[in-house]
């Protein structure tokens, strides 16, 4: 049992790790754009970094998730779970750039990994975007996301319960127990009955008839 919880950790990592190089790859084609701006324009001033860190409720598509965002300059991490009918918790971790986010949220809901890539914008503490998600199953689904932070403190947040699930063990067959098998005496025969019993005595004489006299001695006369 905990192998296959270590394979489903080191597998969400490695999706997260995956996900979060895309959200790389994005974030660097935004500054670019942004650093481009700034050379044709040198009148600009930079903005300040945005603040997103706190709790947010986040829906994608229509589900609900809260997630729990930490900050240190301009990289995003935390967790994030789902309270519905089949709960579980992920892991997220992100860039933002100005008032451009891009996330990744990768989970394991169920016997399913679950990796989601998160592309927006913030303003007033509210996320408009769009997302994109795909699963170890191969299934994928996209549509727009939208964020509201609820607090400014993560301290209130506390993953979802999860009930392990227990495999029941097939019910055991109960053991045939032998009943002790009647023995019944043979019973004598009527012809059986009708025969005279015989004495136990021996009869010499009629042990001694048919036998020739001659060749007894003549102390034995019969």
């Amino acid at each position: 049992m905990r192998i296959r919880y270590v394979c489903q950790l080191v597998l969400l990592t490695l999706m997260l790790v995956a996900a979060f190089q895309n959200v790389l790859t994005a974030s660097a084609q935004i500054s670019s754009g942004n650093t481009n701006q700034v050379s044709g324009n040198n009148t600009s001033t930079p903005t300040a970094q945005l603040n997103i860190q706190g709790i947010w409720n986040v829906s994608l598509a229509g589900t609900g998730i809260t997630a729990a965002v930490n900050q240190s300059g301009d990289s995003i991490y935390g967790m994030c779970k789902f309270e519905g009918a089949e709960p579980w918790n992920g892991v997220i971790a992100g860039l933002l750039s100005g008032n451009s986010i891009n996330v990744a949220i990768a989970a394991m809901q169920g016997e399913v990994l679950v990796s989601t890539d998160i592309t927006g914008t913030i303003s007033d503490d509210v996320l408009s975007g769009h997302y994109v998600s795909y699963d170890s199953n191969g299934n994928e689904a996209n549509g727009e996301v939208t964020g509201t932070r609820i607090s400014p403190d993560i301290a209130d947040y506390t993953p979802v319960k999860i009930e392990a699930t227990v495999a029941q063990a097939p019910a055991s067959t109960p053991a045939v127990v032998q009943q002790p098998q009647a023995v019944q005496l043979a019973q004598p025969s009527a012809a059986q009955d009708n025969q005279p019993t015989k004495s136990r005595v021996k009869d010499v004489t009629e042990l001694a008839r048919g036998i020739n006299p001659d060749v007894l001695p003549w102390s034995f006369p019969l």
